[in-house]
């Protein structure tokens, strides 16, 4: 009798066989589900809920409540894909907002200044951008101010974080990470950040505090230092520029 033969006969392989197959079916399936496009669909839908129309690009797992919410990688079901490194599938003068958190440092300066001329394309004239991210005069700065609490308290979150056999907190280990870990790829300070927003088309950039703004709609929508479970941490790295739509803007070069 061959190998065949006594499968067949055997019930119980049969059914391991069978729930076999169909354990790999259901894995081929999760792993081959697409996360949700922003399309035309998502958004009209969107814009016929909500009277004021804000994108929230890099939302991860964290929606904000009235934003249309956005990332490459979503972490949830109300938060739809974007790679907002190509053409937004948005018509102009769609937004009155856009926000970004420590999200722009991921993608490359071409990638960024490409993204920004899009968010800009999409406000409307009276639009405003927000963005959050690392300082880099700050990350730059860990050499300097020995005695700042803050200072060691951000050194040694990193530095527990990413080993276990440090027990010195020193500037240059932080300082290489916060370039070459998280798949960080370009790090701004105010005046890298600034230029890019002016060259996108951006005018009248200022600096904000953490959960702070001029606009109610800008206010309390950070949310990094809840990602990364240390709210202290968040407001000591993190720079936040905001700016608006400026009118009769001519492209130039970054």
């Amino acid at each position: 009798m061959n190998i065949r033969s006594v499968l067949r006969r055997s019930e119980t392989l049969v059914g391991l066989v069978r729930d076999s197959r169909n354990v790999a079916q259901t894995l081929r399936n999760i792993t081959s589900k697409r996360p949700q496009p922003c399309d035309g669909v998502v958004l009209q839908e969107y814009l016929a809920k909500h009277r004021v129309h804000k994108l929230h690009i890099g939302a991860g797992d964290g929606a904000l409540a009235g934003w249309l919410n956005t990332d490459i990688d979503p972490g949830a079901d109300d938060i739809f894909f974007l790679d907002a490194t190509k053409p937004f599938p948005f018509a102009g003068n769609t937004f009155d907002y856009v926000y970004s958190e420590h999200m722009i440092e991921h993608i490359s300066r071409r990638e960024a200044g490409f993204m920004l001329s899009e968010c800009r394309r999409i406000l409307k004239p009276t639009g405003t951008i927000r963005t959050a991210t690392p300082d880099l005069q700050i990350i730059a700065g860990l050499y300097s101010g020995n005695g700042d609490p803050d200072r060691h308290r951000y050194m040694k979150w990193v530095t527990d974080k990413l080993t276990n056999n440090m027990t010195d907190y020193q500037p240059g280990f932080v300082i290489n990470q916060a370039f070459y870990n998280w798949g960080h790829q370009f790090l701004y300070d105010e005046e890298l950040l600034g230029k890019a927003l002016r060259v996108a088309g951006f005018t009248d950039i200022r600096r904000c505090s953490m959960g702070c703004s001029d606009d109610e709609h800008l206010r309390g929508i950070e949310s990094h230092g809840k990602f990364i479970q240390d709210d202290n941490v968040a407001a000591f790295e993190t720079m936040i520029l905001q700016a608006r739509v400026q009118q009769n803007h001519s492209p130039v070069g970054f």
